[in-house]
């Protein structure tokens, strides 16, 4: 691994955030930067008190992320995302290229949907 950081995000109240490095296989293949993060999970809180989602603040964590791994090249990002497609809104991918998602792909969308372009 090369160039390991860490970082966390602003909006957290649990210190959440995330990590990331490059990968050098060492051939003639380019690097791999790798990230994982976990974003912030929902909250039941006190029994009385309704359950929040915290989709919103998920939501920037994720946006943040993606900003931030979007100079690099051939990223990997995964971790515990605790993102529900039923309450929070799509997975900020970055906006441009072919796909609409900057040459970002989100697997858990493409494999769900029963089709797998350009993934191994």
């Amino acid at each position: 691994m090369e160039k390991p950081a860490s970082w966390k995000f602003t909006n957290t109240s649990t210190g959440r955030g995330y990590v990331e490095a490059d990968i050098n296989p060492g051939t003639s293949s380019p690097a791999i930067h790798i990230a994982t993060t976990q974003l912030e999970s929902p909250s039941s809180g006190p029994p009385a008190a309704q359950p929040q989602t915290r989709s919103l603040e998920r939501y920037a964590q994720a946006e943040h992320a993606v900003a931030a791994l979007g100079s690099a090249r051939n990223v990997v990002l995964g971790g515990d995302m605790s993102w529900d497609d039923a309450v929070d809104m799509p997975f900020p991918l970055p906006a441009g290229g072919g796909g609409g998602g900057g040459g970002w792909v989100d697997a858990w969308t493409v494999l769900a949907a029963g089709s797998t372009p350009g993934l191994c």
